[in-house]
C-alpha cells in the first residue's frame, strides 16, 4: 500500500471499469474527485457523479473541462433516505460510500441503488484481517468528520453486514490491492 490515496485508488478503479461493459449508462454515488468516471468516459454513454462535497465536485469537473469529457457529469448533491432518481442505468456503482452514512440510510441506498440500475457494482470497506491493517483503517477513518458512522457501519459487519441487513446472501466478492477494500457485485 502507498502513503497516497490516489496511488491505492488507481488500480481499484481500474478493477470496477472492467466490470462495466462497453456504452453502458453508469451512475456512481460517493464519485469524490470522479476520477472513476472521467476513467469510464471513452467507455461509456454516460456518467453521472454524485457526491456531496462541494470542492471534490468542483475538482471533478474541472477534470472533466480539462479532458474534454462530454458524456459525464457531475452533481453536489446530498445522499440519504429521502433520494430519489427516475432515471435507469445499467450500472450503478458505490464507491467508498456506505461507512460515511448512518446504517439506515446505507440500507435504504443499498436497495435504491438496485431499482436504478441493472447491475449494482460496490466498492467499500470490509474487515481488516491484520492487526496492521486495522491500525491503518483506524487511522484513515478516526480523524474524518464521519467517524461515528464508520463505528456503526463495522458494528452492522460492515458492507457484507449491511447487504445481508437488505436481504441479500447471494453477491459476488472481489479483493482489491486494499486488503480492506472489496468490491460487490449484486446479482
Amino acid at each position: 500500500m502507498h502513503l497516497k490515496a490516489k496511488d491505492n485508488l488507481t488500480s481499484v478503479w481500474e478493477q470496477l471499469s472492467d466490470f462495466v461493459v462497453p456504452g453502458s449508462k453508469v451512475i456512481e454515488w460517493g464519485c469524490g474527485n470522479g476520477a472513476l468516471l472521467q476513467r469510464l468516459s471513452g467507455k461509456i454513454s454516460y456518467g453521472l457523479g454524485i457526491d456531496k462535497s462541494k470542492k471534490l465536485i468542483d475538482y471533478a469537473r474541472k477534470q472533466k473541462e480539462s479532458a474534454g469529457s462530454t458524456n459525464i457529469e457531475f452533481i453536489c448533491r446530498e445522499l440519504g433516505e429521502h433520494y430519489e432518481d427516475d432515471q435507469r442505468y445499467d450500472f450503478a456503482i458505490a464507491s467508498l460510500f456506505f461507512h460515511v452514512i448512518p446504517v439506515p440510510e446505507a440500507v435504504y441506498l443499498v436497495k435504491k441503488l438496485e431499482e436504478l440500475s441493472q447491475r449494482t457494482i460496490i466498492c467499500a470497506l470490509t474487515h481488516p484481517e491484520t492487526f496492521k491493517q486495522k491500525m491503518v483503517l483506524w487511522l484513515d477513518q478516526r480523524f474524518s468528520d464521519h467517524y461515528d458512522n464508520f463505528i456503526a457501519y463495522k458494528k452492522a459487519g460492515y458492507m457484507k453486514g449491511i447487504l445481508e441487513r437488505c436481504g441479500y446472501t447471494d453477491f459476488r466478492t472481489y479483493d482489491t490491492s486494499i486488503p480492506f477494500v472489496k468490491i460487490y457485485i449484486l446479482p
